[in-house]
């Protein structure tokens, strides 16, 4: 359950950064720049500790494959094209004037780079899974391999970029090189918590570790924000990953313990947290719509009338809550009205080991 809970956490973290941006304060800024390293690192660290698996055969490589391909990129072209057209294209004089050329050339893909990026990822990395179960590679060679992998990644796009080639380049921007590049490594460092999975589950259960793993985040993450900007490339690199790795452990830690406890209201929001947890995809892909629509109907009155006054924090904690319960409650009216798998489509799932996170994963 905790792992659920925790992903139910950081979507709705996800959610207010993504607010905050549409309505800017000063506190939630800091707070949202001082959690960003916990935020998407977290959803590629868990789709790596998921997605890898000691007997990735070829009928895993295949069927886990096809289900990216429909239960993942195929949502995503959907609702992305459906923001694309009612919401970035007016921005830009109308569909007449409109270039999709602009879309596919930005790296953010209009907000929906994440299930672009993981999907992408997830291609580049799993050959080398079934590479490693047909071989019966040991988990020091596999961990060499993963991580030779991502710098031979880094390396390419850094000679691109040398060399500035406006055509590679392009190509760069259309695929996220550069967010490929800086989210690789954390989706590596999700598969080798699942290589020695044992020593992982012990760092977040004993105590000691989680509390030692939480000042750690605190202190590394306090380095980062005002050092890291002015540091050397490789330090920088270090030191993200260590900060990512302790908040990580520190935020895995904290829900697991919360879960332990059978207290009927905190058992309520940790069912409610699930429940966000196990939908992150869905809401991930709709809640940018609902931003949307917001932005085209009340904005001004949110501008003019509560942000500013005593509703403005209220208003920031809790609009991604409730833009969480929009995109359920709009999940729940496809399903009524037979849809849902038109635009959701299901992964077939023929055993336990193929039970993979279908998510802003």
């Amino acid at each position: 359950m905790h792992l659920d809970v925790v992903r139910g956490v950081t979507m709705l973290l996800v959610l207010l950064g993504h607010v905050v941006i549409f309505y800017p304060n000063q506190y939630f800024i800091d707070l949202c720049v001082y959690l960003r390293v916990v935020r998407m690192p977290l959803f590629f660290f868990i789709s790596g500790f998921l997605a890898y698996s000691s007997k990735f055969d070829w009928t895993m490589l295949i069927k886990r494959s096809s289900n990216r391909v429909y239960s993942q990129l195929y949502p995503t072209i959907v609702i992305g094209g459906i923001y694309v057209l009612f919401f970035i294209a007016p921005q830009q004089g109308g569909i007449n004037t409109f270039s999709l050329t602009n879309v596919l050339a930005d790296e953010t893909k209009g907000g929906y780079w994440f299930t672009i990026v993981l999907f992408e990822i997830f291609f580049l990395v799993s050959p080398f899974f079934y590479v490693f179960t047909r071989n019966r590679l040991s988990n020091k060679w596999q961990i060499l391999v993963l991580f030779a992998l991502w710098a031979f990644v880094k390396m390419i796009t850094s000679l691109i970029y040398h060399f500035e080639n406006d055509d590679m380049i392009l190509w760069m921007h259309i695929f996220s090189g550069d967010y490929v590049v800086n989210c690789l490594k954390y989706f590596i460092l999700g598969c080798i918590a699942k290589i020695y999975i044992p020593y992982f589950t012990m760092l977040y259960q004993k105590r000691r570790l989680a509390i030692s793993a939480f000042f750690c985040f605190v202190i590394l993450d306090i380095i980062n924000i005002n050092i890291g900007e002015t540091s050397s490339g490789n330090y920088k690199l270090v030191l993200t990953m260590l900060c990512t790795l302790a908040g990580i452990v520190t935020k895995f830690s904290l829900f697991y313990w919360l879960c332990q406890i059978k207290q009927r209201y905190l058992l309520l929001i940790l069912s409610w947290l699930k429940i966000i947890g196990t939908s992150t995809l869905q809401i991930y892909l709709l809640h940018y719509l609902f931003l949307g629509i917001i932005q085209n109907t009340i904005d001004q009155y949110i501008k003019s009338n509560i942000m500013g006054s005593v509703l403005e924090w209220p208003f920031l904690l809790f609009a991604p809550i409730w833009i969480a319960i929009l995109c359920l409650v709009f999940v729940g009216a496809l399903k009524r009205v037979g849809v849902y798998s038109f635009v959701f489509p299901s992964p077939k799932r023929n055993s336990a080991q193929d039970k993979e996170l279908q998510t802003a994963s």
